[in-house]
């Protein structure tokens, strides 16, 4: 969390964080049971794209160790409901909005909020029995995630805020009855295998291997690989390779051959930054705040219209315009951290905005920012608000004129 963001709030250091993997006598739960409080009730928020269909006893003992006051989960939509939720009083549950980047997600979040700490747990297994509650004596999958114990509330609460509908309760969540039984619980006895740059010259190569006996028997385009196991628990074994191309073709014993990508995390994290990240970025183009973009999907779309039982396409322009830029503040003004990378993001787009439309959506910004305490990123749009008043003609002396312009403007 702290690599990518900082906050010009208060900020308190984190208390704990601890990278965690099921093993043979352990469970993922827990080990998250060691960072609860038991002198209080949390709320409680899970994010899994699926659940276990049964239970059995795992999630009344989770609820019982925890005893939340409230319970939030974050589902894929049309997921089947477990019996075991119908049971539950108060539940809340919450579905991706339709044109959303949430759609689809494959992130596992739980958030356990206390009144003066969050434990969040980050990582790779489902909500379910096998990823979650189970060790590996017991069948589990291995999974593995990090704890972050913080004294700072809210640490991921832009990930629960923007994206979903409204919660629902049990009885009002509309789920597909008719689709198959789906599961994350099976995870077939196959090889996997990731490899990522270390450094200019050299690749890490990390196996998975269901059965220890193919360590043997791993290739890297066609040289055999001398691998290592570092955890025995683990069946996890890796490797150095000579960095020679962006892919590798790996082959596993008879029945596994595969061509991967090596990870560069440099340029991960540069495209996280500009996508994953980002203030402004819209995957659907009618909902750009960027006029060319906004303009071009109009353009080339229009926008439908319903009415009295006919569709019309018109291209209302600034009506679309005004509406997005109303939601992105709205989701904008829930963020509790910015970064760096936002700072150039925010030039860049500022930059790129100009006429009328420049001034007021600048000017709605730099009113957000001011609100939030965000001085960079308030100076930014001052700078940018007093050359747009250069441009239009709204004032000679742009410093004194801003001062004056924003002093009515927040009038209305």
């Amino acid at each position: 969390i702290s690599k990518f963001r900082f906050s010009t709030e208060p900020s308190q250091k984190t208390t704990g964080l601890k990278f965690v993997y099921s093993n043979e006598t352990t469970s993922i739960f827990d080990q998250i049971t060691k960072s609860l409080s038991q002198r209080e009730q949390p709320i409680v928020r899970v994010a899994s794209p699926y659940l276990s269909a049964d239970f059995k006893n795992d999630l009344d003992n989770f609820l019982t160790l925890i005893n939340p006051k409230e319970i939030h989960f974050y589902l894929r939509k049309l997921f089947p409901l477990p019996e075991t939720f119908k049971r539950l009083p108060g539940l809340q549950l919450y579905e991706p909005k339709t044109r959303s980047t949430r759609n689809g997600f494959h992130a596992k979040i739980i958030s356990i909020e206390y009144a003066k700490k969050e434990i969040v747990f980050l990582g790779s297994p489902n909500f379910s029995r096998q990823g979650f509650f189970q060790t590996l004596v017991q069948g589990a999958n291995q999974e593995c995630g990090i704890i972050i114990s913080s004294t700072t509330k809210n640490v991921i609460s832009d990930w629960f805020n923007e994206g979903w509908e409204k919660p629902v309760t049990v009885d009002q969540w509309i789920e597909d009855n008719e689709a198959p039984a789906q599961s994350a619980d099976l995870f077939p006895e196959q090889p996997y295998v990731w490899a990522e740059l270390s450094n200019e010259k050299t690749i890490t190569i990390f196996c998975y291997l269901p059965h220890k006996e193919l360590a043997e028997q791993v290739y890297a385009d066609d040289h055999k690989l001398v691998l290592k196991q570092d955890n025995p628990a683990v069946l996890i074994f890796c490797c150095s390779y000579p960095h020679k191309s962006e892919t590798i073709r790996i082959t596993i014993g008879k029945n596994f051959s595969e061509q991967i990508s090596v990870f560069n995390e440099f340029l991960f994290e540069e495209r996280a930054k500009e996508i994953g990240d980002s203030l402004f970025y819209e995957p659907n183009r009618i909902d750009s705040i960027e006029p060319p973009i906004l303009k071009d999907a109009i353009e080339r779309d229009g926008i439908k219209v319903k009415t009295l039982g006919a569709v019309v396409i018109e291209p209302p322009y600034l009506e679309q315009y005004f509406y997005n830029v109303k939601n992105r503040l709205a989701i904008l003004s829930k963020r509790k951290f910015f970064s760096d990378y936002h700072v150039r993001e925010l030039n860049d787009v500022l930059n790129n905005i100009s006429g009328g439309e420049g001034v007021y959506f600048t000017m709605q910004l730099y009113k957000m920012f001011e609100m939030k305490g965000q001085k960079q990123l308030m100076n930014i749009c001052r700078e940018r608000i007093s050359g747009l008043m250069d441009e239009t003609g709204l004032g000679t002396n742009a410093v004194s004129s801003f001062a004056n312009f924003y002093k009515e403007w927040k009038k209305y």
